[in-house]
């Protein structure tokens, strides 16, 4: 029993599988049918243009209408044709229509007025001032330039301080001593305003009538009075200096 029943089992998977086999061939079958009727079909066609072609070799051939082309064309117009605007008849009133260019009048052309031009003030020149006559500044002599027109100083003051300008090179003060005791002793000893800080700076001083000179290094004079009258010059004649200047006149005992 149990071998029939394998047996059983064997044979039915075959009849399927034949089954199978069967339906698939037959479906080949039918579609080698139907592509030989389609090939027969366009040897036929192919055929009959062949002959007609041989037949008349001058008449030209039948334009091919590509019927495609023609349904999308149709179908393009009446698309156009549908979406064309329908115009709408506008009621005529009695009053006509203003066109929009009348409205608006002509105007010419329109000159731009060309602002006249504002002139600056005119400066007015200064006057060039014209330079006067140079002249020679007056110098005010403090004291004399000659015996006949020197400074009397007192003589009978211990100690006497003069104050004097040589206000040029050439310039000469004098001064007058009178009464002078026989046998005093006169020290002048004169200095620049502010003093110089330099030895051989000072005013150079003279006894008139005397042969003594005074110091090389302080300018220091000194004279013993003979009871005459003492003439005592200030000039810049070793220091080649301008200015003030003063004398301190002092008697050694």
């Amino acid at each position: 029993m149990g071998y029939e029943c394998v047996t059983e089992g064997v044979d039915l998977d075959l009849m399927i599988k034949l089954e199978t086999i069967f339906q698939k061939g037959k479906r080949l079958l039918l579609a080698m049918a139907a592509l030989a009727g389609v090939l027969l079909v366009l040897g036929c066609s192919s055929t009959g243009s062949a002959v007609q072609r041989t037949a008349v070799p001058e008449s030209p051939a039948p334009p091919t209408v590509d019927m495609g082309a023609t349904v999308d064309a149709l179908v393009a117009q009446r698309l156009a044709e549908a979406n064309q605007p329908t115009a709408v008849p506008t009621a005529t009133t009695g009053a006509p229509t203003a066109n929009p260019e009348d409205a608006t009048p002509e105007v010419g052309d329109t000159e731009t007025p060309t602002p006249e031009a504002t002139l600056a003030p005119t400066a007015t020149p200064e006057p060039t001032p014209t330079p006067g006559p140079t002249s020679t500044p007056t110098i005010i002599d403090d004291h004399g330039d000659d015996p006949d027109s020197a400074t009397v100083i007192d003589s009978g003051e211990v100690l006497v301080v003069v104050l004097g300008v040589l206000e040029t090179l050439e310039d000469v003060d004098y001064f007058e001593f009178t009464d002078a005791v026989v046998g005093q002793i006169w020290v002048f000893t004169p200095e620049y305003v502010p003093p110089e800080t330099t030895s051989n700076r000072y005013p150079t001083l003279a006894i008139d009538g005397s042969t003594v000179i005074p110091d090389v290094f302080t300018g220091i004079i000194s004279v013993v009075s003979d009871g005459e009258t003492i003439f005592l010059s200030v000039t810049n004649e070793i220091a080649k200096k301008t200015g003030s200047y003063r004398i301190v006149i002092d008697r050694a005992s």
